[in-house]
């Protein structure tokens, strides 16, 4: 037999594990039930452009693109038989 627990109030929100705001203690005080669903969306929305870097700005299609390059550069590299760091 499982226990089955219901609520019937308060607000819920679902965020991965390895998300940064799960991996924030102070995330667990409910701050999301406090605010109106613009007001979380808001604060969310500040956090996210506060941790990302000049980088992260950049758009997606040119970071994947750029990734790619550095992963064909250094594959060409490691056959070639040359060492080294790569950007």
């Amino acid at each position: 037999m499982k226990n089955v627990t219901r609520w019937f109030r308060g607000s819920f929100v679902i965020f991965c594990k390895r998300s940064i705001y799960n991996r924030n203690p102070s995330t667990y005080d409910g701050r999301h039930n406090k605010m109106t669903t613009d007001e979380f969306r808001d604060y969310i929305q500040r956090s996210v452009d506060r941790f990302k870097g000049e980088d992260e700005k950049r758009p997606v299609f040119e970071m994947l693109l750029n990734k790619s390059n550095r992963r064909n550069r250094k594959s060409k590299n490691q056959d070639e038989g040359v060492d080294g760091w790569y950007d």
